[in-house]
C-alpha cells in the first residue's frame, strides 16, 4: 500500500513528540484521505463494500456541574464511505483536550463529540456513551470456529485462488477467525496485533490455506481500516463467496481499539469487544 507518504504530513502528530494540551481544541483531530491510502487496492475508487470503522475510547473525561468529573466509555462509528479517516494519536489528543471542558449534561458532550468527528470525517459519525460498568464493555469470546489450529500449508503458487479455494459443489455458512491477525503501522513501522473474523456464504474456504494466508501478510504496512480492506478484497476476488464480512478487531492501544469491517451486506452485528482487546 502507498502510505510511506503519510510519514512525510508534516500536520501529522503520530510518530511526534507533542505538547499537551488542556484547552479543548477540534483542531487537534487529523484527517487523513481515505482515497490516497486506496489508490493501489482500489483503482476505481468505486466501493465493492459496505462498512464501518467502530472505535472505543476508554479514556473519556470532562469536568460536569459543580466540577466533578464525569467518566466514560465511548464508541464511535464512522461510515466507510466517509472522505476522510481519523488518525488515532490526534483522536486520542483531541479526547484529552476535553478533559478540562465542562458540560451541562452527558447529552452535550455526547454532541460536541459526534460534531466534531463528523466535521473532521466529512460524514455522520455516530457516538454513544457507556457509564464504565455497563455489561457491554465486558470482554468475550468470539463465537465461531478457530482456524489457529490448523497446519500451515506448502505455498507452491501465488494463486490465492488455488490456496483457498478448492474444487466443491457444496455451499457453506461459515464464521470463521483467528487471533494472528498483525500489520505495521506505516508511519512508526510499530506492530497493530489483533484478531481477525472472518464470516462468508458459498464454497467452502480452505481453512489451512486461510490462516496460511493470514500469517504471511504479518508485515502488510497499512492503517487498520485499509488492512482489511485488502484483505476483504483479496478474499472476495479469490473465492468469490456469494456474501463476505471481514472485521478487524484490533488490541486497545492508548486507551483506543478500532474494529474495521467491510461487507458484501450491511450486517454487522451487535457491537462488542473480545478480551484481548
Amino acid at each position: 500500500m502507498s502510505e510511506k507518504a503519510f510519514s512525510t504530513d508534516p500536520n501529522m502528530v503520530l510518530g511526534k513528540a507533542v505538547d499537551p494540551q488542556n484547552e479543548y481544541s477540534p483542531d487537534l483531530l487529523h484527517r487523513i484521505p481515505r482515497e490516497k491510502a486506496r489508490q493501489d487496492i482500489l483503482p476505481s475508487m468505486t466501493l465493492p463494500f459496505v462498512g464501518e470503522d467502530l472505535w472505543h475510547a476508554y479514556e473519556l473525561s470532562w469536568m460536569g456541574k459543580a466540577g466533578k468529573p464525569a467518566v466514560y466509555a465511548g464508541h464511535f462509528t464512522i461510515p466507510c464511505d466517509s472522505p476522510f479517516m481519523i488518525e488515532s494519536k490526534s483522536l486520542k489528543l483531541y479526547l484529552n483536550s476535553i478533559n478540562t471542558m465542562t458540560f451541562d449534561s452527558s447529552d452535550i458532550a455526547r454532541n460536541t463529540i459526534a460534531t466534531d468527528l463528523s466535521n473532521s470525517c466529512d460524514a455522520t459519525v455516530g457516538v454513544t456513551l457507556y457509564q464504565l460498568d455497563d455489561s457491554i464493555l465486558a470482554g468475550s469470546i468470539i463465537e465461531g470456529d478457530s482456524i489457529d489450529h490448523c497446519v500451515l500449508k506448502r505455498q507452491e503458487s501465488d494463486s490465492l485462488n488455488e490456496m483457498l479455494c478448492p474444487d466443491s459443489d457444496q455451499k457453506v455458512n461459515e464464521r470463521l477467525y483467528s487471533h494472528h491477525l498483525r500489520s505495521v503501522c506505516p508511519v512508526t513501522q510499530q506492530p497493530d496485533w489483533g484478531s481477525l473474523l472472518i464470516e462468508y456464504k458459498g464454497s467452502p474456504i480452505d481453512r489451512s490455506g486461510l490462516l496460511t494466508y493470514i500469517c504471511s501478510i504479518r508485515n502488510l504496512e497499512g492503517f487498520h481500516e485499509h488492512c482489511i480492506e485488502k484483505i476483504f478484497l483479496d478474499l472476495h476476488s479469490a473465492c468469490k463467496p456469494e456474501e463476505l464480512s471481514v472485521r478487524g478487531l484490533y488490541n486497545r492501544r492508548g486507551g483506543l481499539n478500532i474494529s474495521p469491517w467491510r461487507s458484501t451486506h450491511f450486517a454487522r452485528g451487535p457491537v462488542f469487544r473480545i478480551n484481548r482487546q
